[in-house]
């Protein structure tokens, strides 16, 4: 067994905790020190925001969601394509949801039957949305936020 030496990890004076690194191996690209007070948030209060008229139009672009959205629950589309217009939470479970690979034979597109957006504030519009493929038809809800230069979807209904 090689020689390893322990090295403590602080950070502002506290030691939170130790990794044990080989004596005669200092690469580079060994990580001596690691924060173990790391986590993700997803608090949507902080995320800055500007006016709704650097936005863009909230109606054609909730369009557009709503199709990308149906098309990836039906897998015609992957799921990490929207990505940036849907909050983490959001997206795992659209992601959970898709079917992936996309089954064999009927490959129609979904329709988009009718949106309703309706402002809360600012910076907040729900949106409702009826697509239709074949002759099912599916209403969504979706709650969009505003986000720097674009609007992201922060909360999904699909019935």
């Amino acid at each position: 067994m090689k020689d390893l030496k322990t090295k403590p990890l602080t950070k502002v004076g506290r030691v939170l905790g130790t990794i044990e690194t080989p004596d005669k191996q200092n690469s580079v690209y060994l990580q001596e020190q690691f924060d173990l007070e790391l986590c993700l948030t997803f608090d949507h209060q902080e995320i800055s925001t500007k006016s709704l008229s650097r936005l863009p139009d909230p109606k054609v672009w909730s369009e557009k969601l709503a199709i990308g959205i149906a098309e990836v629950l039906i897998g015609d589309r992957p799921a990490f394509q929207l990505i940036r217009w849907l909050a983490f939470d959001v997206y795992c479970s659209v992601q959970r949801r898709a079917i992936w690979p996309p089954p064999a034979g009927n490959r129609a597109r979904p329709l988009l039957r009718c949106v309703q957006v309706s402002q809360l504030n600012e910076n907040v519009i729900n949106v409702s949305a009826v697509i239709q493929k074949g002759v099912r038809g599916r209403a969504m809800a979706m709650r969009l936020v505003a986000e720097s230069d674009r609007w992201r979807c922060t909360e999904l209904l699909v019935a």
